[in-house]
């Protein structure tokens, strides 16, 4: 909402959010070599002042326009990604991978509960979700919060060295080609840019449509998040459970006949009230959560995770500056519920099908 509110038309928020992808293409391509070549906590602390930056930059913002510095900056922020993602990935254990995801998760979303509506009151005592200056004291907030964390990196981040430092740049670049060479990674690549490019046509204006169209207020928002992001934690356990016991794939597909449904419930959405069925159906997606970041963790050796990640985070973003643009042409020119079911009937007989064929199991289960 903040670049409409603050005078861009619903193309321009399309373009804006081309731009903002487009350009942490590069950072995250060169993340996971610059991993190998600095040590995965030292390229976190390097890369980490990019999000105060901003969050600053955005609060200051006069109009929509001011925004595309300070999306560039963000973009710095994305060449730690890889670094991050192989902390995380190498601190789970491999035979209760999915339970320890969503473990974390649930911990980390816990203010998911309560923050939702807290946020949606203070943004209607601060002036309402169409006044930019309601909105300006959160980038605020989350301007010393990144800075905090900053320090709390620097003091508390361990990095267990598994990711070679002293490769040199070169080799860390060539080493990239066993990531194209081998047929499985190349099928989930394949498969991301598929999720990305449809994805992206829709994520920059649903919450354009459920505040300027459906007409919600940001407190009924705020409970409705709240309600949704309790079930997202229980779907998301239960969904961790499921597949470190029945496989990855199940859950997985599920997320994805569930997030279509959601699309849909969305498309046909006419008053606050009836948005209760997209956002329960959100909160259900979430069963495969767990099991897509596992499968994502399988597939891939721990000496390749930076590059892979760095490759992956490259081919996602490239796909998410492709498809906003054209879902703004969409929204403007046909209406945001052409463009809602658009996005449900690709993932549901595209993206789907492509990955039961083509993405095999990772989960090896006992007899």
């Amino acid at each position: 909402m903040y670049p409409y509110d603050l005078g861009a038309t619903i193309v321009e928020v399309g373009f804006l959010s081309s731009i903002n992808y487009l350009s942490a293409s590069i950072p995250a391509f060169v993340g996971g070599v610059l991993t190998h070549k600095y040590g995965r906590k030292r390229l976190l602390l390097y890369v980490w002042p990019s999000y105060v930056g901003f969050y600053l930059l955005t609060m200051i913002a006069p109009n929509w326009l001011f925004l595309i510095p300070a999306y560039l900056v963000y973009s710095i922020a994305y060449a730690g990604d890889p670094a991050l993602s192989s902390i995380y990935a190498d601190s789970l254990d491999e035979n209760t991978r999915a339970e320890a995801v969503s473990i974390l998760s649930t911990l980390s979303g816990i203010s998911g509960l309560f923050m939702p509506p807290i946020g949606g009151l203070l943004i209607e005592y601060f002036g309402g979700i169409r006044n930019s200056n309601s909105l300006r004291v959160f980038y605020g907030l989350y301007t010393a919060f990144h800075a905090l964390t900053i320090a709390y990196f620097y003091r508390y981040l361990e990095d267990d060295g598994r990711c070679g430092t002293s490769q040199n740049l070169r080799k860390a670049l060539v080493s990239l080609k066993a990531i194209f060479e081998e047929g499985r990674m190349r099928n989930y690549l394949i498969f991301v840019i598929l999720t990305s490019i449809t994805s992206g046509l829709s994520l920059p204006f649903t919450t354009i449509y459920i505040f300027s169209e459906i007409g919600a207020s940001s407190t009924s928002v705020g409970i409705l998040t709240a309600i949704s992001s309790g079930i997202t934690y229980l779907t998301l356990n239960l969904g961790a459970w499921w597949s470190d016991r029945a496989g990855r794939k199940l859950p997985i597909i599920l997320s994805f006949i569930l997030s279509s449904s959601a699309l849909t419930f969305l498309a046909l959405a006419d008053n606050p009230y009836s948005l209760f069925s997209y956002y329960l159906l959100v909160g259900l997606s979430a069963i495969g959560n767990a099991a897509s970041t596992a499968l994502l963790l399988e597939y891939v050796p721990s000496e390749l995770r930076p590059q892979y990640f760095g490759v992956r985070e490259t081919l996602m973003l490239l796909c998410l500056s492709i498809s906003p643009p054209l879902g703004g042409f969409i929204y403007a020119s046909i209406g945001a519920k052409a463009l809602f079911l658009t996005h449900a009937l690709i993932q549901g007989f595209i993206v789907i099908p492509f990955f039961l064929i083509a993405i095999p199991e990772t989960r090896k289960l006992n007899p």
